[in-house]
């Protein structure tokens, strides 16, 4: 009773002093926001603006915690669902600005920060979003033992852990989740470990032991390769449970234009665009914040099934746990086909309960050894019949075309992309993945990542990533040292859909019309292209 008073006289000064249907701005500081607990005020005013209102934020530091925050479920592709609170429910809104005006927006536990869905023309403009616990765990290796398999980390200042029955887990405001995923980071270059594959430990095989305050043995039988003195010890969690906090969440939207933001963390992707038009990445950075190698512990940005056109311009990505951007379309997997009507489910545990089409959408339909499409058809009805089994409803007969084991792919909701003058460095993973069939340039970029720079591919056996390539082109770029991690083949642009090499036809290419030319590539080892299909 005591919480919903004190949340309620931010609600009710609002609604006194801005009874606001023609208003054009408003300042958060006329209505008594608290800078060391904004959810409330801030929740407040997004709900009730109108449209073509700019919120404006005087400079400063502005805490965000979960109390007084929307609250819904979310089905987020390539992210874990679940129950997300959001400060910024930016929720069926149109011609809604952010003016950060510089600030800083700090943000307290498993929390969405800007929550995007049915919304049009929304601009996010100069702010800079950090976390006060990050959602991963950093340490120092201070010794090594062979003999025991094991070595030594002195957790770095502002993470937090603890170890109970030989289990390290990362800390948090109100959540815990084991150690998992990892990876070694050389403290000099604030990158991968040069050939850091080969200290990666199992995560199943890891074993801890605080040997005192801030000092944690850990024991993997089966690691490779113990990683050096020195090096950077960093776990991001248990797969399927560290992806729960993006930064910016973009679900059915058009004409949504971020703008110089800076992004120092986020407990998943920085942005993750989903069946949204024309989305603009403009001036944004991604870089880890001081006292911290790692910023994003997924992707810089990523969109899946979006359509019009992506354009990343100007922008610079560093130190994420995964690519600078991803975009592509999704497959479903053919279960049972009856007539007009296909059951069909999400293989990927990222992608259950993910929209993939309605009613009106053309989808195509994919052989999933060949990777040839078979045919298309338009949706008559889709239902969800829940987060891992849909039917859908066809405008023709599909039996005798589809069988089960195909791939179904939205061929309505694609997109462009525009991918120019961008820096990505000194992270995990690819630079960029491309896997749509809209127009593509990627132009004036500088490319370092520690797997290939750009890859292109597509599957309907592993990741169900659609999106064959008509027109690419790939100009005027710097890539330098790329795929110095180590692991298994790879070039600096790898262009491989998987298909096995009986069912690979000559006549029948995945992918077309992918130009490349007038690049300058700094390279220490690796192939520069590889080319299939």
């Amino acid at each position: 009773m005591n919480f919903m008073f004190r949340i309620s006289i931010p609600f009710l000064l609002f609604f006194f002093s801005l009874n606001m249907a023609s208003a054009a701005v408003v300042n958060v500081a006329d209505h008594g926001v608290d800078p060391m607990q904004a959810t409330p005020v801030v929740r407040a005013i997004v709900d009730s603006v109108d449209a073509n209102t700019t919120i404006v934020f005087p400079k400063g530091v502005y805490h965000f915690h979960t109390e007084g925050a929307a609250l819904q479920f979310c089905a987020i592709t390539n992210n874990d669902n679940g129950i997300k609170y959001t400060p910024f429910p930016l929720i069926g809104k149109k011609g809604i600005v952010i003016e950060g005006n510089g600030s800083t927006f700090v943000f307290h536990g498993r929390i969405i920060p800007f929550m995007l869905e049915r919304s049009q023309d929304i601009t996010l403009r100069g702010f800079t979003v950090n976390w006060e616990y990050p959602f991963h765990l950093e340490g120092e290796v201070i010794s090594v033992d062979e003999s025991s398999k094991s070595f030594r980390i002195k957790v770095l200042d502002g993470f937090h852990y603890s170890v109970q029955d030989g289990v390290l887990n990362i800390v948090g405001e109100g959540w815990s989740v084991p150690a998992g995923q990892n990876i070694f980071w050389n403290r000099q270059t604030r990158a991968p470990y040069y050939n850091t594959q080969t200290f990666n430990l199992p995560p199943l095989s890891i074993r801890a032991r605080e040997v005192s305050p801030g000092v944690v043995e850990i024991t993997s039988k089966s690691s490779k390769k113990l990683p050096p003195v020195g090096a950077i010890y960093v776990d991001k969690g248990r797969h399927l449970e560290n992806r729960l906090s993006p930064a910016i969440r973009i679900y059915a939207c058009r004409d949504i234009n971020l703008t110089d933001l800076t992004i120092l963390h986020a407990g998943a992707m920085g942005v993750i665009g989903e069946r949204s038009e024309n989305i603009s990445v403009i001036g944004m950075k991604i870089t880890a914040a001081p006292g911290r190698h790692v910023s994003t512990t997924a992707d810089a940005t990523h969109f899946a099934n979006c359509k019009g056109k992506i354009v990343i311009r100007d922008c610079s990505f560093a130190h994420m746990l995964d690519d600078a951007t991803n975009v592509h379309g999704v497959y479903l997997k053919v279960i049972r086909v009856e007539g007009r009507t296909v059951y069909a489910e999400p293989i990927h545990p990222h992608q259950y309960g993910y929209n993939f089409a309605e009613k009106g959408d053309k989808v195509g339909f994919t052989d999933n050894r060949t990777l040839s499409q078979v045919g298309t058809a338009t949706v008559v009805e889709a239902e969800r019949i829940h987060d891992r089994y849909y039917r859908f409803e066809f405008d023709r007969e599909v039996a005798g075309v589809l069988e089960p084991g195909f791939g179904i792919d939205n061929l309505s909701w694609s997109a462009s992309l525009d991918f120019v003058n961008n820096r990505v460095l000194e992270n995990r993973a690819r630079s960029i993945l491309i896997s749509t069939p809209g127009k593509v340039l990627v132009e004036d970029n500088y490319f370092s990542s520690m797997m290939m720079a750009i890859r292109i591919s597509g599957d309907v056996n592993f990741w169900y990533e659609s999106g064959p390539v008509q027109d690419v082109t790939i100009r005027n770029n710097v890539f330098e040292d790329c795929n110095y991690g180590g692991g298994k083949f790879a070039a600096l642009i790898q262009i491989d859909p998987q298909i096995e090499s009986q069912y690979l036809d000559p006549e029948k290419p995945y992918h077309r019309n992918i130009t490349i030319e007038n690049n300058r590539i700094k390279s220490f080892d690796s192939p520069i292209l590889y080319a299939c299909s």
